[in-house]
């Protein structure tokens, strides 16, 4: 006879801060070869569902500070199984379950439907009824349907646009699943992955599809047979680039978001049960960063396009990029049309300073601002240059100068950085009378 495990299975609900609450409980045996399809029919004959209609969702805790983990395969049944084959209380690691509305059938069905009723009125209208054609129009949308699949699961065949989402989708599902592999083989062609434990049958191995650049599992086995401290001990696979795909999501709403490292490390904790150290944490900030805005190597060689889009969308817009003889770059100098403009109506009186850009190339941001006439700040021009130093300050007060011109009564505001009194009395910034 096989060796089972005597299981409750509540009915509720889960709260805000996972706890499963208001349910009943229900005794049930699970072999301990039940595969995740058999665990199905189990649990469909025993809460009177039909899987046309709703689907069952199955969930446990492992830790109290862990969120619930998802039973959605015979690896997630078996890895359960295993941890629970190992406890003395029987009750402990309850099952949970949620009833989903299944709608994914209905609409697939419905979309396979207007699909082929749209070929069939097109054939129609061209004076053709042929089967052959109906058939080929089912072939080609088999054909999308590979290549969209859903991607929740790894399995043999599963087609991905390139060898990063390939990479992307394995390291989310170790996470998801926590164990841990390390790679045998990569290059432009074959990946092959392995389980940590050299004596794991865990193994992936996915290759170039021809003439194309997508990648398909060839061949899979997700059997661990591993010890499960093994496996996991550590989060190899919760690499910067990785953490910094799962939180780039709280820098997309508002550019002003405000989440610190402290924010990261509590929620990679709370939410996928990770523990990260604190340069890990730093540097998933700025991949997380990099994916939303790009690298900033490659803004400063945008800077020509960007310039030129600007002039064409502002019509009397003054810009002025100076380069090293090398290409790198120098100084930045911009001052809108409006602003310019607008002087003559304010007070002239013009507050200078410059500030440190807090980012990986340095720099310095140079501003010049007034007054207007409702005692409101009326900025002017702004500039970026490499420091406060005397170069980048006599170049600013130049283009200043061409730019707006000299007033009357005129003077400037700022603080005692030596390098603006020297430029000031140089370029003659002030008109004296």
């Amino acid at each position: 006879m096989d060796k089972v495990t005597k299981q409750s299975i509540p009915q509720g609900e889960w709260t805000e801060n996972t706890d499963y609450i208001n349910f009943e409980i229900t005794g049930i045996l699970i072999p301990m070869d039940c595969t995740f399809s058999t665990l199905h029919e189990i649990l469909e004959q025993q809460l009177q569902v039909s899987r046309d209609e709703e689907r069952i969702q199955i969930k446990y805790k492992l830790r109290e500070y862990l969120p619930p983990l998802k039973i959605e395969n015979d690896f997630n049944l078996k890895f359960y199984l295993e941890v629970k084959s190992k406890e003395e209380d029987s009750i402990k690691f309850p099952l949970c379950k949620d009833l989903l509305v299944n709608l994914e059938n209905q609409l697939l069905l419905k979309s396979k439907e207007t699909s082929l009723h749209e070929t069939a009125h097109q054939n129609a209208m061209e004076g053709t009824n042929s089967i052959s054609e109906e058939s080929s129009a089912m072939e080609n949308m088999g054909q999308n349907l590979i290549d969209y699949i859903d991607y929740e699961q790894i399995q043999i065949g599963n087609v991905y646009n390139n060898k990063d989402e390939l990479i992307k989708h394995i390291n989310s599902f170790a996470l998801k699943n926590q164990f841990q592999y390390k790679v045998n083989k990569s290059c432009n062609k074959q990946y092959h992955i392995k389980c940590l434990d050299q004596n794991c049958n865990w193994h992936l191995k996915a290759s170039l599809r021809t003439m194309t650049t997508k990648f398909i599992i060839r061949k899979y086995d997700n059997n661990h047979t591993c010890p499960l401290d093994k496996r996991m001990n550590e989060s190899r696979q919760a690499t910067a680039k990785m953490v910094g795909h799962i939180i780039k999501s709280k820098y997309l709403n508002n550019i002003k978001t405000v989440y610190t490292t402290t924010d990261i490390i509590r929620d990679m904790k709370n939410e996928h049960g990770i523990s990260l150290d604190y340069i890990k944490v730093w540097r998933s900030k700025d991949k997380a960063l990099e994916i939303i805005r790009g690298r900033l190597d490659e803004s400063y060689q945008k800077l020509p396009v960007y310039l030129y889009m600007l002039e064409k969308t502002n019509p009397g817009l003054i810009t002025e990029l100076v380069r090293k003889d090398d290409n790198i770059f120098l100084f930045l100098f911009m001052a809108i049309n409006a602003s310019i403009n607008g002087w003559k109506h304010c007070r002239p009186v013009v507050v200078v300073d410059g500030t440190l850009l807090k980012a990986s190339y340095g720099g310095t941001l140079l501003s010049a601002c007034t007054h207007d006439g409702n005692g409101s700040i009326f900025p002017l021009a702004f500039a970026i240059v490499d420091s406060e130093n005397d170069r980048s300050w006599v170049w600013f007060f130049i283009k200043f100068r061409q730019t707006f011109g000299l007033r009357e009564s005129m003077c400037i505001v700022s603080d005692k950085h030596i390098s603006i009194e020297t430029t000031i009395n140089e370029v003659q910034i002030i008109k004296y009378f």
